[in-house]
């Protein structure tokens, strides 16, 4: 029979270890969950293009200045008429999240998705770049990696500019 000392010190151990084990669960559930992508749900129909609202990420169908139309060869045209100098707007092309950004002498195309982890990307006017707002990652604004995590540039689109519409080559 054991005696009351060794009850204490078995109870002290166990004890200790299932706060060691509650604790190492949490510091890993918590590393888990920093290192995991953001899912990012568009829901859209197919060959639909819309504009994204910056606060829910999801596309608007309503009231939208920026939507393009899917052409005939399949690619995208839209109008940027409406797009001031120097800013940038979020658009779908079909399930693709695309910015457009205006540089006044040209309309450049980018995907918004971040390299790293699949975020979307924000353009900031002020410093002519592109921000992940998850990581930190920084794009300059010919969509190259400057700062943060991201292992590759995000992808520009070749446009074809004929007066104010811009035919966006996907293929």
């Amino acid at each position: 029979m054991e005696s009351k000392t060794d009850e204490r010190r078995t109870f002290i151990k166990k004890t200790i270890a299932a706060l060691f084990t509650i604790g190492s669960g949490s510091l890993l559930y918590s590393v888990i969950h920093y290192f995991s992508p953001k899912q990012i749900h568009i829901q859209s129909k197919r060959g639909y293009a819309g504009i994204f609202d910056a606060e829910t990420n999801r596309a608007k169908r309503k009231n939208n200045a920026f939507l393009p139309v899917k052409t005939s060869d399949g690619h995208f045209e839209i109008d940027l008429s409406k797009l001031p100098d120097g800013e940038s707007a979020f658009m779908s092309l079909s399930d693709i999240p695309v910015i457009a950004v205006n540089r006044g002498d040209n309309y450049r195309i980018f995907n918004a998705t971040c390299t790293h982890l699949g975020c979307l990307v924000k353009w900031d006017p002020s410093g002519k770049r592109f921000i992940c707002p998850c990581h930190g990652g920084i794009y300059n604004e010919d969509g190259e990696v400057v700062a943060g995590p991201p292992p590759a540039a995000i992808k520009e689109y070749k446009t074809e500019v004929s007066g104010t519409f811009v035919k966006i080559m996907v293929a």
